[in-house]
């Protein structure tokens, strides 16, 4: 298994991994609430925050993401 930090090659396995969770748990895909499974760069690593993708055998098992919340949680 590793951890390894998102890559844009991930998206779509990144979105058909939080897809399938959220069916699991009886969710469907909200566009108003999943908006950054399009692009997690954008809503992540762009603003500050970072988005590492758990793999194991070049699988999607998992994500992690950290998002920053204002400019004082920065420093």
């Amino acid at each position: 298994m590793e951890i390894i930090v998102y890559n844009s090659l991930d998206q779509p396995g990144v979105k058909k991994f939080v897809l399938g969770v959220l069916r699991e748990f009886g969710f469907n895909y909200d566009k108003k609430l999943d908006y950054d499974l399009e692009d997690p760069e954008k809503y992540y690593p762009d603003t500050g925050g970072i988005f590492y993708v758990i793999k194991k055998e070049n699988k999607i098992i998992g994500t992690i993401a950290i998002k920053i919340k204002d400019k004082e949680s920065r420093s």
